[in-house]
């Protein structure tokens, strides 16, 4: 009517659409107490789908435009930047992780909600469970996903959630707020080309919110046909990623955009983590990186490894060494934290993976998987040989101990000793009654029990050699079902040719 009042009167009337921008801590798109304002951001605004006017937010985070007739105006934050800068804030400590965003969309946007609808059927004091919105569908366009459904009655606005996986739900989701009780339409902007996003709705008021949708998905493509908006007449209140769009028939509008920080985003833009090799008893440090304002779960570790104490990361509170748990502090400024780690000793024999699966929360209390981490162990046996054998003369027997040591907690049974002398000028004399064999190989069959050692001695007769020659003894151990060979140190001496005999006495 004051519009049309100004028309009347042939005069010109000046509306305002007035507003701030500020960082929304708690994702509930109103501006709270000690909620950050941003200042100096550009805001561009449309009337009707055509570019009307740019401006930016004063010192205090506020923005006031005019506007001259009734139309649909639309209200954008164009920062490009803006996350990145947001985020470095947040590293330097500018901006206190306290006051760090909630996980959303990019740049979220916020209109008022409309006055709640009457309820029906109220009985008793007992509110009516709302309807699921019926006909959910989405349809792609070019960077874009347009989603329509019918109203439901008793709702004062819809939540929708997405994910480009499934299933997505309230927990899995990023939520888009819709505070419209008569929107049935919603367009999804700024996607990517050739990715599948998965959406459901829920219907909500002040009572509560109400059971999912089914689930309705579509993938955008450059060669899609994007859905034509509406006229202005008819133009749905709607906000979006960055945007806020709204009917305007009185003179003045208010309303707030929220900008949150995307955590999903910034951690997708992590790299994939590479599969790590170790065996029993190594030590390594592994970093996981996580978007800076969340807080890492309490992380339990998988059989197989432990945490080493020494010089522990900053970021951890406490190591529960007893069931593997290691718990965090919060939210730290690095968006990182190191781990020392252990592969224990005594392991089942074999090559196997285990996986670390990191999670973080983030301020809205949303649960973010990180980027798992594979390791491939591998166990050896903790056998190790050792031997000994005297030096001797030609035509002398030496006896050659050789000594196997088990270091471990597990019994090793069927352990195949090959014992290798040099055949030439070396003979067999005699044998633990374990081995068989002779010639350059001996073979012994032991078992060595946990934390014990096996001795096996041999008697070697020693012969005569034309020159001065090296002996070198060899021994090795290799266990039932193990490909890995664990060889001893050789041990040997040289072995002196006897003085040849002297020449008989002349006759007197």
């Amino acid at each position: 009517m004051k519009w049309m009042a100004c028309l009347l009167l042939l005069s010109a009337c000046t509306g305002h659409i007035d507003g701030d921008v500020f960082l929304d801590s708690n994702a509930n798109g109103v501006p709270d107490k000690n909620e950050k304002f941003l200042t100096n951001l550009t805001v561009k605004m449309t009337q009707d789908g055509q570019p009307l006017n740019t401006f930016k937010t004063d010192g205090k985070g506020h923005f006031s435009t005019p506007i001259k007739k009734p139309g649909y105006y639309c209200l954008q934050v164009a920062e490009p930047a803006l996350q990145e800068n947001l985020m470095a804030q947040l590293a330097s400590g500018a901006i206190p992780i306290s006051a760090a965003p909630s996980v959303n969309q990019n740049i979220g946007v916020w209109s008022p909600p409309p006055a709640p609808s009457p309820r029906v059927g109220k009985q008793a004091g007992v509110t009516p469970a709302l309807g699921v919105p019926s006909g959910f569908t989405a349809t792609a366009g070019d960077r874009v996903v347009n989603l329509k459904w019918s109203t439901v009655s008793g709702a004062t606005g819809y939540k929708i959630y997405w994910n480009t996986s499934v299933p997505v739900n309230a927990t899995t989701g990023n939520l888009i707020p819709v505070n419209s009780s008569t929107t049935s339409s919603y367009s999804h902007p700024s996607l990517s080309n050739g990715t599948t996003y998965h959406y459901v709705i829920a219907a909500t008021s002040g009572a509560g919110d109400g059971t999912l949708s089914n689930e309705a998905s579509a993938t955008p493509s450059a060669t899609s046909t994007a859905t034509t908006p509406a006229s202005p007449a008819t133009s749905p209140d709607k906000v979006v990623s960055g945007m806020v769009c709204q009917n305007v028939s009185g003179l003045n509008l208010t309303t707030h955009i929220p900008v949150t920080f995307d955590y999903q985003a910034d951690l997708n833009s992590m790299p994939d983590r590479m599969k790590q090799s170790w065996k029993t008893g190594d030590t390594f440090s592994l970093g996981i990186p996580y978007p800076i304002g969340c807080v890492l779960k309490s992380l339990f570790l998988p059989d197989g490894l432990e945490f080493d104490s020494n010089d522990m990361d900053p970021g951890i509170r406490n190591v529960d060494d007893n069931v593997g748990r290691i718990d965090f502090k919060d939210a730290a400024l690095s968006g990182s934290v190191k781990l020392n780690l252990r592969v224990k000793e005594d392991l089942p024999l074999g090559k196997y993976s285990v996986t670390l699966s990191p999670e973080a929360i983030c301020p809205d209390g949303k649960k973010l998987e990180l980027n798992p981490i594979t390791i491939e162990i591998t166990s050896l046996p903790h056998l190790y040989v050792s031997q000994s054998i005297l030096k001797g003369d030609p035509g002398a027997t030496v006896p050659w101990r050789v000594t196997l040591e088990n270091s471990g907690s597990n019994n090793y049974e069927h352990v195949t000793l090959t014992a290798t002398p040099p055949h030439q000028y070396v003979a067999l004399a005699n044998a633990d009654p374990r081995c068989e064999g002779a010639g350059d190989k001996i073979e012994c069959h032991v078992n060595v029990a946990a934390n014990s050692s096996e001795v096996v001695e041999m008697q070697m007769l020693l012969t005569a050699p034309t020159e001065l020659t090296h002996l070198a003894f060899q021994a090795s151990a290799k266990l039932e079902d193990q490909s890995d060979v664990i060889s001893g140190e050789d041990v040997g001496f040289d072995l002196i040719p006897a003085a040849p005999a002297a020449p008989p006495a002349p006759p007197p």
